[in-house]
């Protein structure tokens, strides 16, 4: 079994993360459960047996704990609940309803079961977005995270600095920076990338990078990086369906999107509705499938309201004060229920 160590701050827990890892200790990033209050909305999961060794270090480092939570009560308790309830009231597809049976037991779904979810028809697909939500809910409540994003090529490195104080009066904390120009890669002042690396959780999109990838975590104080190959509308079932698993059994950092869902706005601006609607029927099935990750979505699809499963907007910022960006972003999904997560550590 498996116990979440819950963070009061996100700085607790991106320095207690470093820590465990550093000394050994196999573990996952998961979601806090809702039922820990408002602490970081990311916790970390490890085996039952180094709890005790896993909270001395941390202890011994100065790093802060709200508490610990046993991991698979919390599932038993939350989602096995919220789908089971779903599957008596809904009655859905006798295909659909043996696949979230499934994951109401918590059992790993395979490839013929991933691909049932991606062929949902039209009545299914009700279902199968109510599911999606119904476990979102479980793990975020009425909560969503933040990512605030910028094209690297559209920007300098004086606003990317200025951009990150105004994340810290913001209280945000993920940063996803667009590297479309291949091996663009800015020249970073020591205190920006300092700043990166202590109080951001940094994430890099890339397309055909040819660059040091080394280099690049190194330099951005990477915390993920996302290689696009190809646009996901082009993807055939069974190559989405492949990158689904891959992304499944080789989680590399908070968010499951890797080559599967665009970023930003420029990747969307000329798709038809039916785009945009099988892009949520693919994020419903990101979040039954990659259950814990999150899943970010640009705002031409949160604006027209958020997609079932998706718990990350994406806010592109320009020349625009990131507060202007996130106040009209709140008001929007706001009237759709939702409210913004936001880090204690400049609180």
């Amino acid at each position: 079994m498996e116990q979440a160590l819950v963070f009061p701050a996100t700085h607790h827990m991106l320095k207690g993360e470093f820590l465990l890892k550093r000394a050994g200790f196999r573990l996952r990033l998961v979601p806090a459960p809702p039922e820990a209050g408002q602490v970081c909305s990311t916790a970390i999961a490890l085996k039952e047996e180094d709890l005790s060794e896993a909270r001395s270090l941390l202890e011994r480092e100065g790093v802060e704990l709200s508490g610990v939570f046993s991991y698979l009560n919390w599932w038993e308790g939350r989602i096995r609940g919220a789908l089971f309830d779903l599957l008596e009231t809904a009655r859905p597809h006798p295909g659909l309803a043996e696949v979230l049976f499934k994951l109401a037991e918590g059992r790993r779904l395979d490839r013929n079961d991933i691909a049932a979810l991606l062929s949902a028809k039209q009545g299914s697909w009700e279902v199968l977005s109510e599911a999606a939500r119904r476990v979102t809910r479980c793990l975020r409540d009425n909560r969503v995270t933040p990512l605030v994003a910028v094209v690297m090529e559209r920007i300098t490195e004086e606003r990317l600095e200025s951009l990150i104080l105004e994340m810290r009066d913001q209280k945000m904390v993920y940063l996803l920076l667009i590297l479309d120009g291949g091996s663009f890669l800015p020249h970073f002042p020591h205190d920006l990338g300092k700043s990166l690396g202590e109080e951001m959780v940094t994430i890099a999109s890339v397309r055909d990078f040819k660059g040091d990838i080394g280099n690049l975590f190194e330099t951005y104080h990477l915390r993920q990086l996302l290689i696009r190959r190809s646009a996901p509308l082009e993807m055939n079932e069974e190559d989405l369906m492949d990158e689904i698993i891959f992304l499944r059994d080789n989680p590399a950092g908070p968010l499951a999107s890797g080559n599967l869902l665009p970023l930003c706005d420029d990747e969307l601006w000329h798709s038809e509705e039916m785009t945009k609607s099988r892009l949520r029927t693919l994020v419903s099935v990101l979040r039954l499938v990659l259950v814990e990750a999150y899943i970010p979505v640009p705002s031409l699809l949160w604006r027209e309201g958020l997609p079932a499963g998706a718990d990350m907007p994406v806010l592109e910022v320009r020349n625009e004060s990131l507060a202007d960006v996130a106040r009209e972003a709140e008001e929007i999904l706001g009237r759709q229920g939702f409210e913004f997560a936001r880090s204690k550590r400049w609180a």
